[in-house]
C-alpha cells in the first residue's frame, strides 16, 4: 500500500490538517480537490534536504545512506525529525530510518525510505514517508516526498532535495493514511 502512496497517492486533507505554508499553491491544491478527493499540488508542500549521501554497489546490489531532517510545522501539527536512512536499491517495501544514534523512531513519528528501480537509466529515484500522529485530534498523516537525481552522483557526501508532493490524512488508526 505504501508504494501506491509513493507513486500516486490520494491527497485527502481535512480542514483540521491544512498546511501551514504561506505559499498559495499548497493551500490552493487542497482547496481544488477533485470530487474523488485526488489532487496533485502545483508546488510541493515542503522540501526536505538530504545530506551526506554515500553509496556503493557490489554483486549483491546497491545500498546507500543519507541524513535527513525536517523542522516541526512544515505541515500543521507535524513534528520535526532528524534521521539517518539506509535505502537499498530495488529492495521491496519501505525501510525504517533511524535516529543518528542508531535507535528506532517512535511509532507515532516515524520516517521510512524506499529506493525503487529506476525507470530511466542514469537516474536514482528515492521516496521518503514521514508518518506521524497529530497531537491535537489524533489524526494520522503520511507526508510522502520523492526525488530523482542524476546517477551516478559522487560516491560520498552528495546532497539532494526531496519534495513533499503527497499528503494523506486519516483517522485515528495509522493504516487510515497509508501507514503500515
Amino acid at each position: 500500500m505504501r508504494a501506491n502512496l509513493f507513486f500516486g497517492a490520494i491527497l485527502a486533507a481535512s480542514a483540521t490538517a491544512a498546511p501551514t505554508s504561506t505559499a498559495s499553491s499548497p493551500a490552493a491544491a487542497l482547496a481544488r480537490r477533485n470530487d474523488d478527493n485526488t489532487s496533485q499540488p502545483s508546488s510541493p508542500f515542503a522540501n526536505w534536504h538530504a545530506t551526506d549521501f554515500n553509496w556503493g554497489s557490489s554483486p549483491g546490489g546497491t545500498a546507500g545512506t543519507f541524513n535527513l531532517a525536517a523542522e516541526a510545522g512544515y505541515f500543521k501539527g507535524a513534528p520535526g525529525f532528524n534521521v539517518v536512512c539506509h535505502p537499498i536499491m530495488a529492495q521491496r517495501g519501505w525501510t525504517p530510518c533511524e535516529t543518528p544514534e542508531g535507535d528506532d523512531l517512535a511509532p507515532e513519528n516515524r520516517v521510512d525510505v524506499i529506493w525503487p528501480s529506476s525507470p530511466v537509466q542514469g537516474r536514482f529515484y528515492f521516496g521518503v514517508a514521514h508518518i506521524f500522529q497529530i497531537a491535537e485530534g489524533g489524526s494520522w498523516v503520511n507526508a510522502t516526498a520523492r526525488t530523482d537525481i542524476e546517477a551516478p552522483p559522487p560516491r560520498e557526501g552528495a546532497s539532494f532535495e526531496l519534495s513533499v508532493t503527497h499528503l494523506a490524512v486519516g483517522g485515528t488508526d495509522p493504516s487510515s493514511c497509508g501507514g503500515h
